[in-house]
């Protein structure tokens, strides 16, 4: 998780968000929402991404 830039405490919050592995009709049901918005509407599911990672879309591919 977010931390110190140099040293050993941690705070803050996560980047990502966590589901409970119960809700796993809910989290297939979102993936398939959002394959549907990628392929439909990648104008909209990249305005969605640039707002929710603010820029930082390079992390992704660490």
């Amino acid at each position: 998780g977010p931390g110190e830039f140099i040293g050993a405490r941690q705070s803050g919050l996560p980047l990502l968000r966590y589901a409970d592995l119960e809700d796993a009709a809910l989290v297939e049901q979102a993936r398939q929402l959002a394959d549907t918005l990628l392929r439909e509407a990648p104008a909209i599911a990249q305005a969605h991404l640039d707002r929710w990672l603010g820029g930082r879309e390079e992390l992704l591919k660490a």
